[in-house]
């Protein structure tokens, strides 16, 4: 980065990374070009949300913090937001100009082209985690006892599986080829994305890392599962249950 300083909340969409720097009055948010011979900076512009979450996509940039921010990704321009008041916005995802965000009763989509425009989805879905999203625009979520998917579309709820003997459990969704794992602490458990109605969870997969601490972390790649431990550094592999 210019003059050696990191970048915070970094983010890249075609060949450009968007990073915050700075504080208050003196932050910046900052579009730097890294494909190319000359690698320049496109555009830097006042900005004073650097702890806020980056997200971009769809020729946007998203800021969210306490409130949503929404930037021009070829000019830095801002664009129409969300007001604080507004504001509820955890685990953000970013999916063709749409702005998806746990909220404490389901998700919430926000139209980032238009934002005063919101829907609800997931309705009644309290303590959900960060959902995942296919290519063909299905939401997969959990919260607490449950795993659902929706049309992202249309809102359409295209099946669940409801398990009270696991009310206290919920975790992240990651979306590998057509099935979606839910990973919640040291296991991983899989469901069919083209199920319908009730779609029971296939055998799961419990790996051989320590319970308690900092939560581990899922990367799945293809039949490829990494689970990677903030606490001592520990990566453990394995193949997808």
């Amino acid at each position: 980065m210019p003059g050696g300083a990191p970048g915070a909340g970094a983010v890249y969409s075609d060949g450009v990374v968007f990073y915050a720097s700075g504080s208050g009055s003196a932050g910046r948010l900052t579009a730097q070009q890294i494909t190319g011979e000359e690698k320049p900076e496109k555009w830097a512009v006042e900005y004073a949300g650097s702890d806020a979450t980056l997200l971009a996509g769809d020729g946007r940039v998203v800021a969210v913090g306490s409130g949503i921010q929404v930037f021009d990704a070829s000019s830095g321009r801002k664009l129409p937001g969300v007001g604080e008041e507004d504001t509820e916005c955890a685990h953000p995802l970013l999916v063709d100009g749409d702005l998806i965000c746990v909220a404490r009763d389901g998700l919430t989509v926000t139209d980032t082209s238009a934002p005063g425009g919101r829907r609800s989805l997931a309705g009644g879905m309290a303590g959900a985690m960060k959902p995942a999203v296919t290519a063909d625009g299905t939401v997969v979520v959990s919260a607490p006892g449950e795993v659902r998917a929706f049309r992202l579309r249309d809102g359409e709820e295209l099946w669940y599986h409801v398990d009270t003997l696991l009310d206290e459990k919920a975790g992240n969704v990651s979306i590998v080829g057509d099935r979606a794992f839910v990973h919640e602490a040291i296991t991983v458990t899989p469901y069919d994305l083209d199920g319908s109605g009730e779609n029971p969870p296939g055998a799961g997969k419990l790996f051989d890392m320590p319970i308690g601490g900092t939560p581990p972390s899922l990367i799945a790649h293809g039949d490829a599962l990494f689970l990677a431990s903030p606490d001592d550094g520990r990566v453990l592999s394995g193949f997808a249950p």
